[in-house]
């Protein structure tokens, strides 16, 4: 489907039809479902996921995604196995929704960073019953949105025409206002720029999530190496685009304990790539990881490591504030005395802050962990390893899960 400026193109309908044909669509569902149809289908739905069905892992492999199919499977699985009964029941009651807002249609606009932003934001409208188009991105990660639909339409073909999916240069006031003009509300991800572009046009009626960061935490140097694993799979996801994808790692100790700590992580990240594979980067990508590290070796207080392949960089550095945000291959190691002192660290730089995981060694259950996630504004705890595959339940940004998506 191709939508230019609210037009006919190649056949296909303009914004108004669309939006028409999602409206009647969003209250034949509520008229014909029940909040419970609706959640068994998207049970049943992620059940397939989690059983493997064959042609859509099939389908997965061949989708011309950038990113290897480990990669989504990971992410995709915190998702799936989190889409229960029970809790997709609890979020309906803990967000005090008992009606639908039947006839609405949310605009979806999907950034390219990460793959599965079109579905876990369209399953929230799906269970609402509300209508969605999606404003796929250029390039191989539109990929991604045709494939979720697909797999509704197997599953159910009237949850399915609830759905559909737009492509048009981004960036075009005047034609972006036609697409806004004609939603009930935007959900909006992508740059801060992006952000601002949508809300000039939405003040109103817009969910926006922007650019963000995301930080491992360990406590000296006696980690489990599974936990080391599992902040590098954190890292290596997505090649570090995602806003839970974390830019530093924190020793809480002394240089000494990161020093060691930052040796571990360098000998265990071949292992960890050979596995799940790596995304192919762009040359202005690549500039950028040598310039970092080119500085970096100049500086007397960091310590440069480099993968064989040249693939990623761990940088260890003594200082007393959060470093840069670097995507796409380099990690930053760096020693701080305390909790306290990381905590004052972050909010300084007033940055904000998506998710931190933490070592095992150390309770993500403690009350000065939940303590110091709450103060620096951190939506999402989580073990190494699981900092990628947040379930569906999980409140981005703080918003609610459903009621943030009502008109």
């Amino acid at each position: 489907m191709l939508i230019n400026g609210g037009g006919i193109v190649n056949g296909q309908p303009s914004f108004d039809f669309v939006a028409d044909q999602l409206r009647h669509e969003s209250r034949h569902w509520c008229e014909s479902y029940s909040i419970e149809d609706t959640i068994d289908i998207v049970c049943r739905w992620a059940g397939q996921w989690d059983s493997k069905r064959s042609d859509w892992y099939l389908a997965l492999e061949h989708s011309g995604g950038p990113f290897p199919v480990a990669h989504v499977l990971i992410s995709l699985s915190g998702i799936t196995e989190s889409l229960t009964r029970d809790t997709l029941r609890n979020l309906f009651t803990r967000d005090e929704i008992y009606v639908r807002p039947a006839g609405k249609v949310i605009g979806h606009v999907i950034a390219a960073n990460t793959p599965l932003l079109s579905w876990v934001s369209c399953l929230r409208c799906l269970l609402l019953g509300m209508g969605s188009l999606i404003k796929v991105p250029s390039g191989p990660s539109a990929a991604y949105a045709y494939l979720f639909k697909r797999t509704i339409h197997d599953v159910s073909p009237d949850l399915a025409r609830l759905i559909e999916i737009g492509a048009w240069k981004g960036g075009d006031t005047a034609i972006e206002s036609k697409f806004v003009s004609t939603m009930d509300k935007l959900v909006v991800y992508g740059s801060d720029r992006t952000i601002e572009h949508y809300r000039a046009l939405s003040p109103a009626a817009m969910l926006g999530y922007g650019h963000r960061t995301s930080y491992a935490v360990f406590f000296g140097d006696s980690a489990p190496d599974a936990d080391i694993d599992g902040v590098i799979q954190d890292v290596v996801l997505f090649d570090q685009g995602g806003c839970l994808s974390p830019q530093a790692l924190f020793v809480i100790g002394t240089p000494e304990h990161a020093d060691v700590l930052a040796a571990r992580v360098h000998a265990r990240f071949p292992a960890i790539v050979k596995r799940i594979g790596l995304v192919p980067r762009t040359l202005d990508a690549l500039a950028v990881v040598r310039e970092i590290r080119s500085l970096s070796s100049m500086d007397a207080n960091a310590r440069v490591l480099t993968l064989a392949d040249d693939s990623w960089t761990i940088i260890l550095r003594e200082s007393d504030g959060v470093p840069p945000t670097i995507t796409h291959g380099v990690l930053f190691v760096q020693s701080v005395p305390s909790l306290a002192d990381l905590e004052r660290m972050i909010t300084s730089r007033a940055l904000p802050v998506q998710g931190i995981c933490f070592s095992d060694c150390y309770s993500s259950e403690s009350a000065d962990i939940v303590t110091f996630a709450n103060h620096i504004g951190a939506s999402f705890l989580a073990a190494p390893g699981s900092l990628q595959r947040p379930p569906f339940r999980w409140t981005q940004d703080n918003y609610p899960v459903l009621r943030a998506l009502l008109p």
